[in-house]
């Protein structure tokens, strides 16, 4: 059995640090976790893949190279070629309807106008898909804005001192050891 845990987040040092790179921020410390060499990745499917084996199953963390709204072409890719069901797929980003720094667990339901989870849910055909959703300031206030929100950035202190880091990885643990049941239980 292969899973597959991907942070979705937009390239380039432009995007460093912003809302919209949650996902990418979760990969970088599950990677640093899990002892994983930020070097060892591949480069495959427009993306980047990091494998390892626990307890005799594949573990793939990913960070697509597609910008967040066309995650879907790089998650397709992947699933496709690793044979990858949907119930091993766990998906990380940011959420415009949570107080930041929130972390919320569900596996079914829709992308909550997050974009990339969207296309997602639409490029799957299912709504099954489990998710770590990480509050990005309560922004639904004004949805014009939406956008630049999400593409503020953040200081390195403010994700030092206050990003979910500890969160993530139990919950990352009970998804790779089948509880994810549990982390839903935990983190509404």
């Amino acid at each position: 059995m292969i899973k597959i845990i991907v942070g979705i987040g937009n390239i380039g040092p432009k995007y460093e640090n912003t809302i919209h790179n949650f996902g990418f921020i979760a990969i970088d410390y599950l990677l640093e976790a899990f002892n994983l060499n930020l070097n060892h990745k591949k480069q495959m499917f427009n993306g980047l893949i990091w494998e390892f084996f626990h307890n005799d199953q594949k573990i793939i963390f990913a960070k697509p190279l597609t910008y967040v709204n066309n995650t879907i072409f790089f998650l397709l890719s992947v699933i496709n070629f690793y044979k990858i069901h949907i119930e091993n797929i766990l998906i990380i980003y940011d959420d415009i309807t949570l107080k930041k720094w929130k972390v919320f667990v569900k596996d079914n339901g829709s992308g909550n106008y997050h974009l990339g989870m969207e296309n997602i849910i639409t490029g799957l055909k299912t709504k099954k898909i489990k998710r770590i959703k990480i509050g990005a300031l309560n922004i639904f206030t004004d949805q014009r804005k939406i956008c630049d929100k999400v593409l503020s950035k953040c200081s390195v202190d403010e994700i030092k001192n206050n990003f979910p880091f500890l969160e993530i990885k139990n919950i990352v643990d009970h998804f790779i050891n089948n509880e994810f049941d549990l982390a839903k239980q935990k983190y509404r």
